[in-house]
């Protein structure tokens, strides 16, 4: 049995990457994209066709079920076998798409099982895409500033919403940053002509920002976005953002 390292993180985040063609649903085991273990080389995307893909081109109803079973069979096959050290490092849908996407340190310990696990879902026509090195988590499934912001303020509005708020409903979302006196009075300036007014700050060398919004994804995410850059590029620090519930 493989027990040298485990397979599934239990550190994952999910985010949604949209290009012109179409929309990535990216779930990343953070600790492994974000810094890939250099003794697990190999990468191998098990790239599975959706059979019936819905709008927004993931599966739906008993097959998105079915997919579900598919992967932790194979998580446990690899961890039940004698197979090389190896990890799930992401899983992407799209575009009528799954794509497992494991980072390991044998090839030719790795796919005797994923082949033998292939074998029993003869209905599906998977195929398996192999690369060397990084490259892929890197390009892929690392999340970039965006993404990280799409994960930290989905975050906050999945709290707010489960505390009662309405997310249809204006919001005042408070943002809050830190530095010196010069840039932050620059930074007021700027975020005032984008409609933010001045909140009370709690101490020297901190300003609150406050616009009212609703709770839309998109929208905070654009926000955030925004005052990171503008934030850094004033040589101030941008500390997150709060709202009071509202219903």
């Amino acid at each position: 049995m493989n027990t040298a390292r485990q397979i599934v993180s239990e550190h994952w985040e999910m985010f949604v990457r949209e290009t012109p063609e179409q929309l990535f649903f990216i779930s990343v085991a953070m600790d492994v994209v974000m810094n890939p273990p250099a003794d697990l080389p190999h990468c191998a995307r098990i790239i599975i066709p959706i059979a019936a893909p819905g709008r927004n081109g993931g599966p739906q109803g008993e097959e998105s079920e079915r997919l579900w079973q598919m992967e932790d069979a194979l998580c446990a096959v690899l961890h039940d076998c004698d197979t090389p050290n190896c990890v799930l490092a992401g899983r992407m849908t799209y575009a009528g798409w799954r794509e497992l996407v494991f980072l390991h340190d044998n090839w030719d310990a790795f796919r005797p099982p994923v082949g033998g696990w292939m074998q029993q879902h003869p209905d599906y026509a998977i195929d398996v895409d192999e690369s060397e090195g990084p490259g892929f988590c890197n390009d892929y499934l690392r999340p970039t500033l965006a993404d990280q912001f799409f994960i930290l303020d989905n975050r906050v509005i999945r709290h707010l919403v489960e505390q009662g708020s309405n997310p249809e409903l204006p919001h005042d979302l408070e943002y809050f940053f830190r530095g010196e006196p010069a840039a932050l009075a620059q930074l007021r300036e700027q975020l005032g002509t984008r409609g933010y007014r001045t909140g009370d700050a709690s101490q020297p060398g901190e300003l609150l920002m406050v616009k009212t919004l609703p709770l839309h994804l998109p929208l905070v995410v654009q926000e955030s976005l925004a005052n990171h850059e503008l934030a850094s590029m004033l040589g101030a620090d941008m500390d997150g953002w709060g709202a009071a519930v509202v219903n």
